[in-house]
């Protein structure tokens, strides 16, 4: 009998819900700017450039001037070219549309072999839930454009080849393509390939009434991709290459550290994030009741029970690993067959809402997570994009001392005019001593002045987080600061370079803390001049143009400021800084709604930064309080200080927020508040304490 309307809708559901996530997906891929989650992707530019250039593979760092020279098994040489000649077509939109392509590929691939073996309307609501959970878990890991999102669509394309038993003889073109591409997973791809032969073998000899064993082409084709491995330039040295030591690299590499199984057992939400664990613990779970259920002789398919528990195996060995166990999970998850009714022993209006309420929440998980409030198509935030442009601007040479964490840019932006010591590619191509140098060099005066001495770097460029620095460059005074953007500080040797040190110093400004160097009347004019000289050389930058507003409405150039803050809102309206500087300058022309609005918009845009929320919270607070908007002064306070547990928060914010309180009518929470501000208020502030006091008293009086 046909299913009734309103059955039909139920059975249909999964389906909408699908396309409907589907598209949504693809959108977001499509308005996901490039950002630096780290430099991996200009490395990997930086040698295709070499490979066209060159008709040859690096067989050594050939950007870096450590000696002596890393020797290089280039294993993704090709998935490298393949990037270069993208971005040489069409530049980093290009690149979004490539990853865009790699990521719904994938994703295909996870859907078509969840429909192995389906009837047409069969199993839409499993379906659906697992491929909510492994596509979205997946997703974070095409935020970085590196060779293991070509990984991902060859797992799941040979796992749907290998389930479907389609197309065959596309397996051994894969495994060569593969193998080039990302060669480092080719034990991923043996582990794809051996689990089926093995089932396949199992079931001609009859063991496996729930198989029906292949043609021998399949074994052929199967058994040839086996061999694809041997197929690249690197021959048997290859095979070596997934088993190098990270007992070093995975302290500083996160993704590189064993898995903690300890937050594989948790289900959470942060805001309307689904957490990466959550997700990963509800296709671990449904893996194991999956397996468990094939285990019956009826429908045992030892395929899919080796290719789970050996994504249990590759996790266990590192969190590189976890997406790569969600793939290879798929396949026990398609084989498996619950009955997921939408309207159970519950009312249809209570099973509607329950079911929309579930399927609302991937769209909100999916909004929450994709980066999207950056410049498109490359969000040049935490790369040192303004100290590029200076070397170029200056047409330096020489060797930059660098900290790995910015080498991929440096070195696709650098060479060849100048070379780099070290990239964050451990232990595949730097040895640990030389990371460990490269990163010590800006913390440690021994180390620093050591790298010096051996290799007279032209320049030091140096992480802006790094504040401590300028301590020590005092030990290599020969270099000084030239140069600073959003997220480094550039110095150059004076020896070899004295021409951009007499021309470029920052003797003015503190680069790290972004402040004048000196408290004499005209230090903030002689800042001013310096910046003015760095933004006129990299005007894209975003915090030394605040800063540079932030002193001009310090001498009372409130329309020089005002200029400052609307260029830096429009190049980059996704950003705080030039909102902030805009609600400075407003509340500076007495525009106290009008700068209200301004610190909201900064404070939308500013993220998770304490400081950020802090400081605007604060100006909220003092505009609302102007305003005569005490519930909103209130809560901007509240956020501003957050837990008022915390030892940072002294009695006089206390006794600010219990004022606030107060006038906005929360009388019970303003007593509470009161009188930990009395707690903490010491004797010597006496006049504080009798306030504090005489407020309590009225308040008893009103009980």
């Amino acid at each position: 009998m046909a299913p009734s309307g309103a059955g039909r809708v139920w059975r249909d559901f999964p389906l909408a819900y699908l396309a409907l996530l589907g598209a949504a997906i693809a959108v977001s891929l499509a308005r996901w700017p490039i950002v630096a989650v780290d430099t991996d992707l200009w490395y990997h530019l930086c040698a295709g450039r070499y490979i066209a250039a060159a008709h040859a593979l690096p067989q050594t760092a050939f950007f870096s001037f450590l000696r002596p020279e890393p020797p290089w098994l280039d294993y993704y040489w090709l998935a490298q070219l393949s990037f270069y000649g993208v971005h040489a077509l069409g530049g980093y939109g290009a690149l979004v549309a490539l990853r865009a392509v790699l990521a719904l590929g994938t994703f295909a691939g996870v859907l078509a072999t969840l429909r192995i073996g389906r009837a047409r309307g069969e199993g839409w609501g499993w379906n659906a839930a697992v491929f909510t959970a492994v596509g979205l878990y997946l997703l974070p890991r095409f935020a970085p454009v590196r060779p293991h999102d070509l990984s991902y669509l060859w797992i799941a394309g040979f796992g749907f080849l290998l389930e479907s038993r389609r197309w065959p003889w596309a397996l051994p073109v894969g495994s060569v393509l593969w193998a080039n591409l990302h060669g480092i997973e080719w034990p991923v791809m043996a582990l794809l390939l051996g689990a089926y032969l093995g089932e396949w073998a199992l079931a001609r000899a009859g063991w496996l009434p729930s198989v029906k064993a292949p043609p021998v082409a399949s074994f052929a084709a199967a058994g040839a991709a086996l061999l694809g491995v041997l197929v690249t330039p690197h021959g048997l040295a290859l095979l070596r290459a997934p088993f190098a030591s990270l007992t070093f690299a995975s302290q500083y590499i996160e993704e590189l550290k064993p898995y903690d199984f300890a937050h594989l057992f948790s289900l959470s939400l942060d805001g309307w994030l689904v957490t990466r664990e959550t997700w990963l613990t509800l296709i671990a779970g449904a893996g194991v009741i999956a397996a468990a259920a094939s285990l019956r002789r009826a429908s045992l398919r030892p395929a899919q029970l080796v290719l789970f528990v050996g994504g249990v195996l590759l996790l266990v060995r590192m969190q590189r690993f976890a997406a790569e166990f969600a793939l290879l999970s798929v396949p026990v998850l398609a084989g498996f067959r619950p009955r997921l009714e939408l309207a159970p022993a519950l009312p249809r209006a209570v099973a509607a809402v329950l079911a929309l309420m579930l399927a609302v929440l991937p769209f909100r998980h999916l909004a929450a997570a994709v980066e999207w409030r950056c410049a498109f198509p490359l969000c040049g935030r935490n790369l040192p994009v303004g100290s590029a442009v200076f070397l170029r601007t200056v047409n330096a040479s020489g060797p930059i001392l660098n900290h790995p964490d910015q080498g991929g840019y440096l070195e696709w932006e650098a060479y060849p005019r100048q070379k780099i010591f070290a990239d964050l590619q451990t232990p595949f191509l730097f040895p640990d001593a030389a990371i460990f140098a490269a990163d010590q060099a800006f913390q440690d005066p021994t180390l620093l002045a050591s790298l010096v001495a051996e290799y007279h770097p032209a320049y030091l460029l140096v992480p802006r987080e790094l504040r401590g620095f300028p301590a020590l460059a005092a030990r290599v005074p020969e270099y000084a600061p030239v140069f600073v953007d959003d997220a480094t500080v550039l110095y150059a040797s004076a020896a070899s370079q004295p021409g951009v040190v007499a021309q470029y110093r920052l003797s003015a400004i503190e680069p790290f803390a972004l402040q004048p160097s000196g408290t004499d009347a005209d230090a903030a004019a002689r800042a001013a001049a310096e910046l003015a000289r760095v933004n006129a050389i990299f005007p894209d930058g975003e915090r030394m143009r605040v800063f540079e507003g932030a002193l001009a409405l310090q001498r009372g150039d409130a329309a020089g400021a005002q200029r400052i803050a609307d260029d830096v809102v429009a190049r980059h309206p996704e950003r705080p800084e030039g909102y902030r500087l805009r609600g400075d300058v407003l509340v500076r022309a007495q525009r106290v709604g009008d700068a209200a609005e301004a610190y909201a918009d900064a404070l939308a845009r500013s993220g998770d930064s304490p400081e950020q929320s802090f400081y605007l919270n604060g100006r909220l607070w003092a505009c609302y309080a102007r305003l005569n908007r005490p519930a909103e002064a209130y809560r901007a306070l509240r956020r501003a200080l957050g837990d008022v547990y915390r030892a940072s928060v002294g009695y006089d914010d206390l006794a600010s927020l219990a004022n606030a309180a107060l006038d906005a009518g929360r009388e019970a929470e303003g007593r509470t508040l009161l009188e930990f501000a009395l707690a903490k208020t010491p004797p010597s502030e006496g006049a504080l304490r009798a306030q504090l006091q005489a407020r309590l008293r009225s308040l008893s009086g009103t009980r």
